[in-house]
């Protein structure tokens, strides 16, 4: 969490050491106003075999590049947990549409999972952006169907807190076929 989460979702510095005198932690972030981002109604923590998810059973994703792009650090962590251990290759995760972006431009994936609320309210653009490039995508979010606007009202809304498998079973339906 200290070394992960803070840089992640804070866009701080975090280390932690443990040495013979004790343990010293230093945290350096900025401080911005607005609700904690530390409260959570997540899912409990997936099953982990050996560092990776336990994903007997789903879909295999072998061969597939899968981007993840989303803000909360454990989300984000865990997702992309799921996906490689359903075979794929994650790229990311990202917790800015900026960091995604930038990426976008150099490297292609296969479908992405898309957190519509990336710190600042519901953004669209990237979505827009995988739209035009013809990149499958899934939505993840706590925002109700309403927000979501009607040119991607067909795109698959996943609700958090959501289960990592459903994460994995939804990317496979929309992955193109193998050829």
């Amino acid at each position: 969490m200290i070394e992960g989460r803070i840089p992640y979702e804070l866009g701080g510095e975090g280390s932690f050491l443990i040495g013979a005198g004790g343990a010293n932690c230093h945290l350096d972030f900025p401080l911005k106003e607005g609700a904690s981002i530390l409260e959570t109604d997540a899912p409990q923590r997936a099953t982990v075999f050996g560092g990776a998810l336990d994903m007997t059973g789903e879909p295999d994703l072998s061969g597939r590049v899968v981007l993840v792009v989303e803000d909360e650090y454990y989300i984000a962590t865990d997702a992309s947990r799921a996906l490689q251990g359903a075979g794929a290759e994650v790229f990311g995760p990202f917790p800015s549409e900026e960091a995604a972006r930038a990426e976008i431009a150099v490297r292609r994936s296969d479908a992405a999972v898309l957190d519509i609320n990336l710190g600042s309210g519901p953004l669209f653009k990237l979505a827009d952006m995988l739209s035009d490039l013809g990149v499958a995508f899934v939505f993840i979010t706590g925002y109700d169907q309403e927000i979501v606007p009607e040119r991607f009202s067909h795109i698959e809304r996943l609700q958090k807190p959501v289960q990592l498998r459903q994460i994995v079973g939804a990317i496979a339906k929309v992955l193109p076929e193998r050829e």
